[in-house]
């Protein structure tokens, strides 16, 4: 059981190697979990509206989340920092994913 958002988780995804769990919240929280233990890892604030979707990147270094703010981020797996934030959608943002190819820097 995976318990600690305060509002309606919208998605819960496995990391490609399946030993996390993302899950994206109405609370505006992204949270990290071992999908082992259950235990809670890490959150991903900055989100100012509800989050809609988020995805591990394909070699869960980065996590990607969309959200009813109408931005897409892109967040640092290890450190739990937002590294890029996407804007200029004129509505909710319900998804977003990555390229299988596409393994982003810093620089993003």
């Amino acid at each position: 059981m995976l318990e600690g958002h305060t509002g309606d988780v919208n998605t819960a995804v496995f990391s490609t190697d399946g030993l996390y769990v993302v899950t994206a919240s109405m609370d505006k929280m992204i949270r990290i979990w071992n999908s082992t233990t259950g235990s809670f890892v890490r959150m991903l604030e900055g989100h100012t509206d509800g989050v809609f979707s988020a995805f591990f990147s394909y070699n869960n270094s980065y996590v990607v989340s969309a959200g009813y703010d109408m931005t897409v981020r892109i967040w640092n797996m290890a450190t739990g920092l937002c590294v890029s934030v996407l804007e200029g959608h004129k509505g909710y943002v319900r998804s977003a994913q990555f390229n299988y190819e596409f393994y982003p820097t810093e620089e993003v």
